[in-house]
């Protein structure tokens, strides 16, 4: 089920402590924290040419009950589209 208190703070996590996915630039990078007592988990991408630095847009992919963040990224090829068009996509 959307959660749209849960979608917000994952939003504000990867604001606020974006080092915890910005090291592994090129390369699907899964970060857990928690809520209400809860471990949650995303992944996220971000490309390479990103490593120069500058602005680029965020993408928030949404997976099905009882999917995951990494089996996401395989059938929506999300590092793809994050690499051809310059986007973070978590």
């Amino acid at each position: 089920m959307f959660s749209p208190t849960l979608f917000s703070l994952l939003a504000v996590h990867c604001v606020l402590f974006p080092s915890a996915i910005l090291f592994a630039q090129g390369e699907l990078t899964e970060t857990e924290f928690e809520v209400d007592g809860r471990a949650r988990r995303y992944a996220a991408y971000i490309p390479d040419s990103l490593k120069q630095g500058g602005q680029a847009p965020v993408v928030f992919v949404l997976h099905g009950g009882g999917g995951n963040g990494r089996a996401m990224s395989r059938r929506a090829r999300f590092d793809a589209f994050a690499e051809r068009d310059r986007a973070v996509v978590v």
